[in-house]
This record gives structure tokens, sequence and C-alpha cells, in this order.
């Protein structure tokens, strides 16, 4: 009697799993109509004796609700959670039907799923050394992270709506938000953005570099994200394990490079300190005016708006010859930087003492009337310096120095919202306003 009850439910079981195989042909097929048969003869919607021996084989499985979702059939998927699928069903990685609605864009096919009530927060499976390593995703990977990764804007929309949680990380610490400045995706970031509770969503430093979203927008010259980046509360001081915060990354960018950007790093940050040092005592003022790091660019327009916005002019080279001696040793003719230290120092040491060498084959030339608004481009740099050093500065330009001493670093950028003339408020700003 025994052995006949066991040769029964033998039977029976291996009938369940040839129906559980015709199911799961049909949802390969997208055959709605054969699906919905299956199931109303009594078909597990779940392919669950069918996935429990592949499970026992340690092969990898798919529900037939996790395959019509990767093969993108949203009526086979509307069919089997009306019967009952399990939208949270994982396969051995824990990945579930909502990961691959969003990894793939299936817009439609995630809607179904959330509106069953599938939870958008489910993580994936961490490796475990010396069980298995080649897991699909990393770590604690969402399916907002897959959304974020492939760059699938609605479906990233869809799930923040649905609550995913836009500030979990995976197993390298990356939000969402993260991944999608570490591509550079311009809309996805500002989906984000715009779909969160406004302060609640965090630029979360990553594992390995210490980064930031911020770093990464600036990286790849996103103007407009780093905008909405600093709006949203973003840490502008922040630095790395290189010790750079994003306004050294600003600065040395290459052809990413933009005006704009330092513009609002500088002006928008919170508290933000021009004068911040990397691991290598660099300030962002060192970047664009020395050589010393290989292959940077010097940019005299960025340097003239770091010191007009209170960066510390008083720094030095590797060898050892600080910026005014560098700028009047400079062959070139340019004098961006030079005239932004000269305007905003009181007083000037002379040329004697800068560049004695120097000034002996460039004698100072008799009888030029100083014009302190104004680089004459017929006179040398040499001249043009010395007659700053001879007389006493006017008073509107001791005007100029006692305000922005007052003022400080931190509320420089402050001028451009005083209830002050335009030409004024450029004037305490050194004339470089029209930066951008």
């Amino acid at each position: 009697m025994a052995n006949f009850r066991w040769k029964k439910s033998a039977e029976a079981l291996e009938k369940e799993i040839e129906q559980d195989k015709k199911l799961i042909d049909s949802v390969k097929a997208g055959d709605e109509s054969s699906v919905t048969d299956l199931l109303s003869e009594g078909a597990s919607p779940d392919a669950t004796e069918y996935n429990r021996s592949l499970f026992y084989a340690s092969k990898n499985y798919l529900t037939p609700l996790q395959l019509a979702v990767k093969l993108n059939f949203p009526k086979v998927v509307a069919t089997l959670i009306d019967h009952c699928a399990d939208v949270n069903a994982k396969d051995r990685f824990d990945v579930t039907a909502v990961h691959m609605a969003a990894e793939k864009g299936h817009l439609e096919c995630l809607q179904h799923l959330l509106e069953g009530g599938a939870d958008c927060n489910v993580s994936t499976k961490y490796s475990k050394y010396g069980s298995y390593t080649a897991t699909p995703h990393p770590g604690g990977t969402t399916a907002l992270h897959l959304a974020a990764t492939n760059n699938h804007v609605k479906c990233t929309v869809e799930l923040i709506w649905y609550g995913a949680d836009y500030n979990a990380v995976d197993e390298y610490g990356r939000t969402s938000l993260y991944i999608a400045a570490q591509h550079g995706f311009t809309e996805c970031v500002h989906q984000h953005l715009n779909n969160a509770i406004r302060m609640d969503i965090l630029s979360i430093p990553v594992k390995d570099t210490n980064e930031t979203p911020l770093h990464e927008c600036v990286r790849h010259g996103l103007s407009s994200c780093v905008s909405s980046l600093l709006e949203h509360g973003s840490d502008v001081n922040h630095r790395n394990d290189a010790g750079m915060s994003a306004l050294h990354l600003a600065v040395v960018s290459g052809e990413k490079y933009s005006k704009r950007i330092l513009r609002d790093l500088t002006t928008k940050g919170y508290n933000t300190d021009v004068n911040l040092t990397d691991k290598q005592g660099s300030s962002p003022l060192h970047y664009v005016c020395f050589n010393d790091h290989s292959n940077q660019e010097r940019r005299p327009d960025a340097a003239a708006f770091l010191i007009a916005y209170g960066a510390d002019f008083n720094i030095k080279n590797k060898a050892g010859d600080n910026l005014l001696q560098q700028e009047l040793r400079n062959q070139k003719e340019e004098r961006a930087i030079l005239e932004s230290i000269v305007n905003c120092s009181l007083k000037l040491p002379s040329l004697e003492l800068l560049c004695p060498t120097m000034c002996a084959s460039n004698p100072s030339q008799q009888g030029y009337n100083r014009n302190e608004n104004a680089s004459p481009s017929g006179m040398s740099k040499y001249e043009w310096y010395r007659s700053f050093c001879r007389d006493p500065r006017t008073l509107q330009h001791c005007c100029r120095y006692v305000i922005r001493q007052t003022l400080g670093g931190q509320r420089l950028r402050k001028v451009p919202t005083l209830p002050l003339p335009t030409t004024l408020k450029e004037y305490l700003l050194l004339d470089v306003e029209t930066f951008s």
C-alpha cells in the first residue's frame, strides 16, 4: 500500500513538472491564451515543482512571471499576477521580476508588478567566499540601481514614486544617484533630484574613492546637474581619497572644463572653501596658476575669478617662487592673474625685492602717469607693476580692500546679492563678474 502511494505521488509530481514546463514554454512564446488555459487547468503560476527540481540541481531558475518580464510580455505578466503569481519571487541570487523590469527598461511590466504589490526595495545577494562569486549584480543592488545603470529614466521615476529607497547603497557604497552621475546620465540625475523628497536624497560618498555624485557630475561637465545638486545641499567641500574637492576637479577637468561649473561651485555651494588643499597641499588656485602638475592647463581667467572670491594668492610653486614672482617673470604679456593680485592688495613688495635680477635689465620708466583702471598695452609688466609700488594707493582702492577684508572669503560670494549698483559690485569683485 505504501509503495502504491509513493508511486502515485511520483506520477503526480511528474505531471506537475510537465505542466509547469508547458507553462514556461507558453510564457516564452508570449502566448497569453495558452498561459490562461494552463492556469485555469490548475498549473502553478510560479512553476513551483519545476523550479524546485532546478534548485536541487544547483541551477538558476526563473518563475513564469520573471520570464515574462524578461521577455517583455506585459499582457502575460498581467495574467500571471491576476492568477496570484508571486510578484516577489527570487532566483538564487535574490533577483526579482522588479529587478529584471528595471534593468531592461520594460516600463509596462514594471507598472504591473508595482501595482500588484511588488517590493521595489529587494536587494541582491552578496558574494560568499568559498560558495559562489559569479553573481549577476553587485551585492545590495536594488531595482533602482539597475534602472540608473541603464539610464531607464521612466523606470527610475516609477520606482521612486512607488517608494524605492534612493539612498540604498550596493556593496561598493553606490546609490542610484551616484551611478547615474558616474555614467554621465544628465536626465537620470535630474529625475532623481526632482522626484525624491527634496533634502532627503543624500550625496553619499562611495567606498573605493570617497567621491560623491557632485564629484562625478563635475568630472563629466554636467553643469545643470551640479547646480541642482548644490541646491539640494550637496557638500561642495567634501574631499575624495586624494583630498580633492569638487572645486579641484572643476579646474583639472580638461576638455570638460566649464566656467559655469566653477562659478556655481564657488557662489552657490554652502560655505564653499576656495582654499581647500588636496593631499599634495595644492589648492584649486595652484592648479590653474602653476605648471607643477602634469598635463594641467594654466587658466588665468579661472585664477582671477578664484582670487576675486577669496583664494589665497600667497602660494608657492615647487621651485619656491610665490605667485606674484611667477607672474612677473612670465614671458607672456597676459596680466589677468597679476592684475587680480594688484587689485586686492593694499601694499605690494617692490620689484627689486621680488625680481632683483630682472630689474637690472628692465629699468623703470620715468614720467608715467598711473591709471589703476587700465593696463596700458604699450607698457611692460615690470613698468606697469612698478607704477603701483611707487605711490600710495588711491582712497577708492583702500576702501575696496577694507570691505573685502571685512567680508572675508566666505561672504564675498554674497556680494552679487547686495543692494548696490552693478558697477560697485563688479569693482568689489575685481571686475570678474563677466566670468561665465
